[in-house]
């Protein structure tokens, strides 16, 4: 199942977390590096409301679909979609034989207003 050019019609940014400098106190930081630009397709899978510790959470399961690359790995790395969202990677599974990836994330708002 090739990926079209079609369906890859939202702009994703691929970082990655990279140690950053240390505060005056000594206690570490960390950035985020781009990785790459990239086109993909964004389906969301689920989405839930919590209330934890007085505080109204909401959490989003989204799949993005791009082109195959050797680069992208769950750990330390995250995806930043076209309106500035920020997605965890929890898993990378390879779509036919090196034709595309699959990205399963999860986004998390903080609050919600």
């Amino acid at each position: 199942m090739p990926l079209a050019a079609g369906a890859l019609d939202r702009r994703i940014r691929l970082e990655r977390e990279a140690p950053g400098t240390p505060t005056d106190s000594g206690e570490p930081t960390s950035d985020w590096q781009l990785v790459a630009e990239v086109w993909a397709q964004k389906e969301a899978l689920r989405a839930s409301e919590t209330f934890a510790a007085q505080q109204e959470l909401a959490e989003a399961d989204v799949r993005f679909r791009l082109r195959y690359r050797t680069d992208v790995f769950p750990d330390h790395m995250r995806v930043v979609d076209d309106a500035g969202r920020e997605f965890d990677i929890l898993g990378v599974h390879e779509i036919g034989r090196r034709e595309g990836l699959e990205l399963l994330t999860r986004a998390r708002a903080e609050e919600l207003p």
